[in-house]
């Protein structure tokens, strides 16, 4: 944990996605990037941290892996927020957490 008990996590694996800066960063929100790419360009505010073994999975089932159980790699923060790399964020997501987190520990949308 780098100083905030919020985090909005991703996974970039096999270069399939470019992951975008978001137009507003909230600075009691980590941002974290999970990727098999050892040298990652900066994405601000996107910190990058290098998947291990990456080659024994494909990169969908390693993505699905940090997407589902973020309790296993994140489990100092109290509030996480998965955004699949293809997406932008355009607004606060501390103002998101905040809307949501009274819904429940898990709060999904239907797809």
């Amino acid at each position: 944990m780098l100083g905030s008990s919020r985090v909005v996590y991703t996974v970039v694996t096999a270069n399939y996605d470019v992951l975008k800066s978001p137009p507003i960063v909230d600075a009691d929100v980590d941002y974290i990037a999970y990727t098999d790419i050892p040298d990652h360009p900066p994405v601000g505010p996107w910190r990058f941290v290098l998947i291990e073994n990456c080659n024994q999975r494909s990169p969908r089932v390693t993505s699905r892996w940090y997407k589902l159980l973020p309790h296993r790699h994140l489990a100092d923060y109290g509030r996480s927020l998965w955004v699949d790399a293809s997406f932008e964020l355009v607004g606060s997501v501390s103002d998101f957490i905040d809307r949501f987190e009274t819904l429940g520990p898990l709060v999904a949308f239907r797809h």
